[in-house]
């Protein structure tokens, strides 16, 4: 003898119905779960208002939204600025630590490999913990082991912090994008991905320039502490700005908060379809093809010593294509992992990481 007591909850797991995507994200939204009571004669719907303490990322503002992008766009171009930036002081460092050819390759290229272990990590942590708390700790953790690089000319202590710096740099690379892709929906990622992933490709670029600049006018070693100076100053702008970002660590807290530890709320679809992550699939394929030409062009005009013109261009036709194919990837994961993206980046970035580590070790077979 037992009849229906429906409950109504608010919550951000279902989305409304409503025409319009603006009204989907600014709309408190409801699911129903049955409860009995004793009363055969009671049917009634109890309105649940929980309070406003999910803060979805993407019902954020425009402009939030943006700053938090280039925010975490500039984590990746540290990680890519660390790379580049020690290559022209390189025999300067190697006289200094008293270091012979082949340890000098270790210390540019074990970095590398710190870059493509690092994401595994990070990935998995994020995932577990929540973006915002990794992302602090991943750039703490750089701090520490890039600012150690130099102290006291040790090469062991220098091999070992240009891996663990790699390590926690690496954190740029593994969380930039989900982060993005937790602000954004599908149909709006293209263009946030470009704001967030434009910046560090002006990494590999400067950091040589900084770094032949700096090693002239103040000692090799500011190359470490100038980039550790610099992640600090971005650490401390993300303490009081970056909120966090993962939708089941925010529903976690949302569930933990008000004493509801039910089982979690499923997605309806979305009205008006789904976007099927394969439409990302034909955006790779120019890239594909501009950058093996634009290393063709590259190394022929280079080998013929033609016009810096002539050999920038080729560098130029490389680097389009490389952010067309990398962007359409990132969308392509993005959309096909939502909820274990990080994992997803991390693993499709190893196998690039690591042979960048490896082949300075193969160019007297060359």
């Amino acid at each position: 003898m037992a009849s229906e007591h429906t409950v109504v909850r608010k919550s951000q797991d279902i989305v409304d119905t409503s025409p319009t995507s603006q009204d989907v994200e600014k709309t408190a939204t409801a699911t129903t779960a049955t409860h009995t009571t004793s009363d055969p004669n009671v049917t009634s719907v109890v309105p649940l208002i929980l309070p406003d303490v999910y803060d979805d990322p993407r019902a954020w503002s425009a402009r939030r939204k943006i700053f938090t992008a280039v925010l975490v766009s500039f984590s990746q171009l540290i990680a890519l600025m660390s790379a580049s930036v020690i290559s022209p002081a390189l025999q300067v460092i190697a006289r200094d630590l008293d270091l012979d050819t082949s340890t000098m390759q270790i210390v540019f290229s074990i970095y590398m490999l710190g870059l493509g272990l690092g994401p595994f990590l990070i990935a998995a942590c994020s995932e577990t913990f929540g973006r915002r708390p990794v992302w602090m700790c991943s750039h703490i953790f750089y701090i520490l082991w890039n600012t150690l690089c130099p102290v006291g000319s040790s090469p062991g202590l220098m091999i070992a912090g240009r891996f663990l710096s790699g390590v926690g740099a690496s954190v740029g690379v593994a969380l930039s994008s989900p982060i993005v892709a937790d602000m954004y929906g599908p149909e709006e990622r293209g263009r946030s991905l470009a704001v967030a992933t434009f910046a560090p490709y002006f990494g590999p670029a400067i950091g040589p320039v900084i770094g032949g600049v700096m090693t002239q006018h103040t000692g090799w070693q500011w190359l470490f502490w100038v980039l550790s100076i610099f992640d600090a100053f971005v650490l401390l702008v993300a303490f009081f700005t970056l909120r966090e970002t993962y939708e089941p660590i925010l529903r976690r807290r949302l569930l933990n908060d008000e004493g509801n530890h039910d089982k979690e709320f499923r997605l309806r679809e979305r009205a008006g379809g789904s976007v099927t992550p394969e439409y990302r699939v034909p955006m790779m394929v120019p890239g594909v093809f501009l950058m093996p030409v634009g290393l063709v062009w590259y190394g022929w005009s280079a080998e013929r010593h033609t016009h810096w013109i002539v050999v920038d261009l080729g560098v130029t036709i490389f680097v389009v294509g490389s952010f067309m194919w990398a962007q359409a990837m990132i969308a392509y994961l993005l959309d096909e992992f939502v909820k274990h993206a990080a994992s997803a980046n991390a693993a499709s970035r190893c196998l690039s990481w690591a042979m960048a580590g490896e082949i300075p070790y193969s160019h007297s077979l060359l």
